[in-house]
């Protein structure tokens, strides 16, 4: 089956929140967010690595045999996909080698990346860019903050350190 993987990324000052969702021709089958904190969070190839390590561990556990396309907003273009096709020398070589070893999990795959806020945006990149936008701003509640106290502890594969 043919999937697609959108991910995106959206920064304030204090946070950065990767987004993703995976379709196919039946419409979104999958969708959800990583919060990167700490030092780390201004590290765009560490984290993004990370973010898609675990996109691709969401879309790997759909049966059946999957041919995916992985789309990235350009703020990842230069430390995702330059760095996985071997164009960038990797700023950390055994992330980047986790990542190309999850691809090849796949009987097929294709990286692209497109301006998710651009005006021939999809529908698919807008929703992807709109989830990331609406996590942030939760994010800068009170109850967002205590749901981010609370995946520190419980629910760690949401947060990136």
């Amino acid at each position: 089956m043919n999937y697609t993987l959108y991910l995106t990324q959206v920064s304030d000052g204090r946070e950065t929140v990767f987004s993703y969702t995976l379709h196919n021709f039946e419409g979104e089958k999958t969708a959800g967010t990583f919060l990167a904190l700490g030092k780390r969070r201004n590290d765009m190839s560490y984290c993004g690595h990370i973010a898609l390590q675990r996109a691709l561990r969401s879309v790997a556990k759909n049966e059946g045999v999957i041919s995916l396309k992985v789309i990235v907003d350009h703020p990842l273009l230069q430390p995702i996909v330059f760095e996985t096709m071997g164009i960038d020398e990797p700023i950390h070589p055994t992330l980047c080698q986790t990542t190309n070893r999850m691809l090849k999990r796949f009987a097929s795959h294709e990286l692209a990346s497109a301006d998710f806020s651009g005006d021939d945006a999809t529908w698919q990149e807008v929703s992807t860019l709109d989830n990331a936008l609406d996590s942030l701003e939760q994010n800068k509640t009170v109850k967002g903050r205590w749901q981010i106290f609370r995946d520190l502890f419980f629910n760690s594969q949401k947060i990136i350190r």
